[in-house]
């Protein structure tokens, strides 16, 4: 058994991600036409296309019809706004009742839906959140 560093799967996921967005290769899933935030200039910008490959992003940008496949499944996102996901830094979800810690929890479901992608609760000790 052969096992990879980090930077080996970095490497290679880096190269495949930059065929993508040169459209070499084909993404997965492309979710096209919404209008994108720039969490940094607080700008909407209108017609943008984000594309992944497995679970990275490969392209942002104006078209991205170049890399959309037979394969790809594709998000038609008019009208629609794409954010980066929420960081909740103060949450109080249940992670353990008596011990027992839930696989899957509506709170974090609910969450989600929302577009909160991490959540951090001040009140929860280091035992109970990483059992």
């Amino acid at each position: 058994m052969t096992t990879s560093s980090p930077e080996t799967i970095f490497d290679k996921d880096t190269a495949q991600l930059m065929q993508v967005a040169l459209g070499n290769q084909k993404a997965d899933l492309v979710v096209s036409g919404g209008r994108l935030l720039n969490v940094y200039t607080g700008e909407l910008l209108d017609g943008v296309s984000v594309s992944v490959k497995g679970r990275w992003i490969a392209y942002v940008g104006a078209d991205g019809d170049h890399t959309v496949g037979s394969k790809t499944e594709v998000i038609d996102a008019a009208g629609k706004v794409l954010i980066p996901g929420l960081i909740d830094v103060h949450h109080h979800g249940s992670n353990a009742s008596e011990g027992m810690i839930p696989q899957q929890n509506w709170q974090y479901y609910a969450t989600l839906a929302f577009g909160v992608t991490t959540t951090h609760n001040p009140s929860s000790d280091t035992a109970t959140v990483f059992a």
